[in-house]
């Protein structure tokens, strides 16, 4: 549970690294110093290959989607497939291979980084602003954000690539929502077993809340995308503090002490979002003062209507007797 929160939150500071914020040291050089755990990083790593082939941008694209992501894929798969090959022969039936162990060894690395892969998939959406008027990529494939040949190719790509962190995320639902509560009545082990990435994580009655975590780490990897960096650190913030509330009432993690390291950690975050608000070089005031107009007049709504309904519930009461 603890390295699960602790590599996610390493990888929300990949995220944070992402957005046009003026940081300086010495949290710059943390941020530096953990950009490792990017998949952009990785392919940089492999620059080797360019000296005996030419790396397209579309073939580089590919490479830091999907070659490196299933690279990591391939040392459980074939460990499994060494171990249980040759019980599989001895016993000479059905169901040896234990299937549903690969299953959920695959399935919580997909969970672990699911906020890296997501990253990946949208970075032909990051672009950055140059004084000319031209807009290239942040990343270290050099094209033009122009919508046009080569970009256009690796949003399409992208796009369907984005296809698999989607369904993954559906499985998982489909998994916790509908099946969970038939096969724990039917004491089906194999599939919890298959799944245990995302029950045994979490008390008992409360699973959903690894649909929550899954489709907040999606939305963490949106957060760049966006066109102004306050509306990233928005994004990022509502986020964090969705989390803050569900965790805090509900309390969804195994023990205690993993739901009050989930609140401490979100928490810290909360300020280092609210300090980066501070080091945004182009901000949308217009924007930015219609969503606290907009914030104020709901809660002001809202805590109206509540004091006039407390009120007419009162008298309604006192009517009553």
């Amino acid at each position: 549970m603890y390295i699960t929160q602790l590599v996610v939150y390493l990888q929300l500071l990949v995220v944070i690294q992402k957005i046009e914020v003026n940081w300086g040291e010495p949290f710059l050089l943390i941020l530096d110093w953990l950009s490792f755990l990017s998949l952009e990083a990785l392919v940089k790593s492999l620059h080797a290959i360019s000296c005996v082939a030419r790396l397209t941008p579309t073939l580089q694209f590919l490479l830091q989607t999907l070659a490196v992501p299933a690279a990591f894929m391939v040392a459980p798969t074939c460990t499994h497939l060494f171990l249980q090959t040759p019980c599989a022969l001895r016993k000479r039936r059905r169901g040896s291979s234990k299937l549903y162990v690969l299953l959920e060894t695959l399935g919580s690395l997909s969970v672990l980084f699911c906020i890296v892969l997501c990253t990946a998939v949208v970075e032909p959406l990051q672009c950055q602003e140059h004084p000319n008027g031209m807009s290239t990529l942040q990343s270290s494939v050099s094209v033009f954000c122009n919508f046009t040949g080569v970009h256009l190719h690796l949003c399409i790509i992208g796009g369907i690539l984005g296809l698999l962190p989607l369904g993954f995320l559906s499985l998982c639902a489909w998994a916790v929502l509908c099946e969970l509560p038939r096969r724990v009545q039917m004491a089906d082990m194999k599939f919890m077993v298959a799944f245990s990435f995302l029950v045994l994580r979490f008390s008992p009655g409360l699973e959903a809340f690894a649909i929550f975590l899954l489709l907040r780490n999606v939305l963490f990897a949106l957060a760049p995308v966006l066109p102004s960096a306050s509306a990233s650190l928005l994004l990022v913030h509502a986020l964090i503090c969705s989390n803050f509330f569900v965790v805090a009432l509900f309390k969804p993690w195994r023990t205690l002490h993993a739901s009050y390291s989930d609140i401490a950690a979100n928490m810290i975050f909360l300020v280092i979002i609210f300090q980066a608000s501070f080091f945004v070089s182009e901000v949308d005031k217009v924007a930015s003062m219609v969503l606290c107009t907009a914030a104020l007049c709901a809660i002001l709504l809202g805590l109206t209507g509540l004091s006039f309904y407390t009120m007419a519930k009162l008298l309604l009461s006192r009517n009553g007797a």
